[in-house]
């Protein structure tokens, strides 16, 4: 008698991605599938500044890393209140390849930021570059 033949490969699963928004309009943006104009985005902002601010919350940033040489596990704490917010924000560059193709860090600029427009496409911060 022949082997029995495996059973069939289950039907492969929905995508975990929503579908794409539609394009940007000038005067609005895509937010869960629905345009917000944009002084209701400048509302919003404000909103939320204000939240932060009437609220006195906190954010505490952990990071943990472990050392590829000693395998030592360290960590870095930080907590940011409302005052160490900025909207209209991003870092500055920190990043840059010299002449030689090696990466390089400017440690100078590491926590410097810069102020960006209003953008209404993103509304979600940036990290270092």
């Amino acid at each position: 008698l022949p082997p029995p033949l495996p059973p069939p490969l289950p039907p492969p699963l929905p995508s975990p991605l929503p579908p794409p928004l539609p394009p940007r309009p000038e005067t609005g943006t895509p937010r869960h599938g629905k345009l917000m104009p944009e002084p209701s985005l400048l509302a919003l902002r404000e909103r939320i500044r204000q939240h932060w601010e009437d609220s006195e919350l906190e954010v505490i940033v952990l990071v943990e890393g472990i050392d590829p040489m000693s395998s030592n596990t360290f960590q870095a704490r930080h907590s940011y209140m409302s005052s160490d917010l900025r909207f209209d924000a991003g870092f500055a560059p920190t990043m840059s390849i010299t002449d030689e193709g090696v990466p390089q860090v400017d440690w100078e600029e590491f926590h410097k930021t810069v102020d960006l427009p209003f953008n209404t496409t993103c509304w979600v911060g940036s990290s270092h570059s």
